[in-house]
């Protein structure tokens, strides 16, 4: 008998962690311990050491460090007309290499690389001077919380990254930051955008919706949004940003391609209006605690699995991380 492809539904359940291989996974997540043994470049400050800023490991985790200053004026400006914003160079090049490194050594383990976001060292970039002076000048504030969502991005060869989209629709005063742990090029999946100068948001808004009753584009409005956009190639260090309403997507890799590794993460103005169904806000006052950030990790785990194979596969063990997560006390 000829064997027939499997459905999607199907070849959902074939990828999943087994109950026995979620509650290994389960055990040793909860281990504070468990982590630096897999990442070597990294660092986790324990819970009960001081989580002001700087933070305890704050000199291994300087994302200021060895780099340029920051173009402000330029960022915001460009930012404020296009919807977007490109600095080069605006990090520390050996933090992001070994950040890189990490996320390589826990997609070794088989671990998602959003895990990377365990570790001090993204939270340090985040949280750095150099990136909240960026955010303020950006948001036109003082005030600048952090969405508690975050993701790491790994864009196999022939894969791709994300289908076009935007991060928020009506959603004022907001910024996804994304950050290339590797070189970002067209050849293995950089981003790609359509600035808000060239493209109405009504045009990029019936490009998404995919209702009958909106009329759908036509051959010459197609054509304009092509033109319209911009591949953004992108170096460690760089700093990359844009504005919860841009269209964009990473593109497809080619089959040659080395890897193209990349974090983000979303901030808002502090007395900006919550949005339905926007996770919770963070001060930017210090570290997230461990227990905080594997509550980020699994959240973003069961928001992204519309997007990441890798997110289906753990999405029943990012529950069961949660509701550990939620008694008193986790292990150490």
């Amino acid at each position: 008998m000829a064997s027939r492809t499997p459905t999607r539904a199907q070849a959902v359940e074939l990828v999943r962690l087994t109950p026995e291989e979620s509650e290994t996974r389960l055990f040793s997540a909860l281990r504070e311990s468990y982590w630096p043994a897999l990442a070597t470049d990294l660092h986790l400050t324990a819970d009960d050491a001081p989580r002001g800023e700087p933070a305890a490991s704050a000199a291994a985790c300087d994302g200021d460090r060895g780099a340029p200053t920051i173009d402000l004026a330029a960022a915001s400006a460009h930012f404020q007309r296009h919807g977007y914003f490109h600095a080069r160079g605006a990090l520390d090049g050996d933090l992001v290499a070994s950040l890189a490194r990490g996320v390589r050594q826990l997609k070794q383990a088989g671990w998602p690389p959003v895990f990377a976001f365990v570790f001090d060292e993204p939270w340090s970039l985040l949280h750095s001077p150099r990136v909240r002076a960026l955010l303020a000048a950006l948001l036109d504030t003082g005030d600048v919380r952090r969405i508690d969502r975050v993701w790491v991005h790994h864009v196999a060869p022939n894969g791709s990254g994300w289908q076009p989209h935007v991060d928020g629709w009506a959603a004022a005063h907001r910024v996804t930051l994304w950050i290339p742990l590797t070189e970002a090029t067209p050849e293995n999946g950089c981003i790609h955008v359509l600035p808000r100068s060239r493209v109405p948001d009504a045009t990029v808004a019936r490009f998404l919706d995919r209702s009958t009753a909106v009329p759908r584009l036509d051959h010459d409005e197609i054509g304009s949004l092509l033109q319209a956009v911009r591949a953004l190639p992108a170096s460690p260090g760089d700093l990359l940003g844009w504005d919860f309403g841009l269209l964009h997507w990473g593109s497809a890799s080619s089959a040659g391609a080395p890897p193209r590794i990349s974090m983000a993460a979303e901030f808002v103005r502090g007395d900006e209006p919550h949005g339905d169904e926007e996770p919770p806000r963070r001060a930017m006052d210090a570290l997230p605690t461990f227990r905080e950030r594997l509550t980020t990790i699994a959240n973003a785990i069961l928001l992204y699995d519309r997007f990441e194979l890798i997110a289906v596969r753990y999405g029943d063990f990012a529950r069961r991380l949660l509701a550990a997560l939620a008694e008193p006390a986790a292990h150490r």
